[in-house]
């Protein structure tokens, strides 16, 4: 599984690294997005624009998404 971890990379930036690698790259994917809630809420949506499902990687880690197909 290809993985992307967030940690370092800036807010303004995360909009178009997420965009750039959930289009080169097939699920299923994983992105660390570490505990900053701000952080997950800008993937999440950018996920939600192109339609991608996840989930946490699990329940006591939040700071993780695992991408892992599209709905259409």
């Amino acid at each position: 599984m290809v993985k992307l971890d967030l940690h370092g990379i800036t807010h303004d930036k995360i909009h178009d690294t997420v965009e750039d690698f959930i289009l080169c790259h097939d699920p299923p994917l994983e992105i660390i997005t570490g505990n900053s809630s701000k952080m997950r809420q800008l993937v999440i949506e950018k996920l939600s624009e192109y339609d991608f499902q996840y989930r946490y990687k699990n329940w006591m880690n939040l700071g993780s998404l695992i991408i892992y197909e599209t709905y259409g």
